[in-house]
């Protein structure tokens, strides 16, 4: 599903070393490695953050789903999801 492409690509966006390196490369001897390393680390912990947020509300659909598909209300050992009778749409 296209909600657990986004989510991971967001956790993607931890790049933390590999920014650090080309920072360093592309800034060689400045005074603004300070200010890279602390940008670098403020942009992963936003993508980690937001990251855990989508990926938590994912499962929180997966879950509802699961619970909806093996409900079994009348305990016959078949979820109620394979017994219920079928629509015209779905005829």
């Amino acid at each position: 599903e296209w909600a657990d492409v986004f989510g991971l690509s967001v956790l993607a966006g931890i790049g933390f070393t590999v920014a650090l390196l080309i920072g360093e490369l592309a800034f060689p001897g400045q005074a603004v490695t300070e200010q890279i390393k602390a940008a670098v680390l403020i942009a992963s912990v936003t993508a980690a953050a937001l990251a855990a947020l989508l990926l938590r509300r994912r499962n929180k659909v997966y879950k509802h789903l699961y619970e909806e598909e093996t409900l079994d209300a009348d305990a016959d050992g078949i979820p109620d999801i394979y017994q219920r009778e079928a629509t015209a749409a779905e005829r």
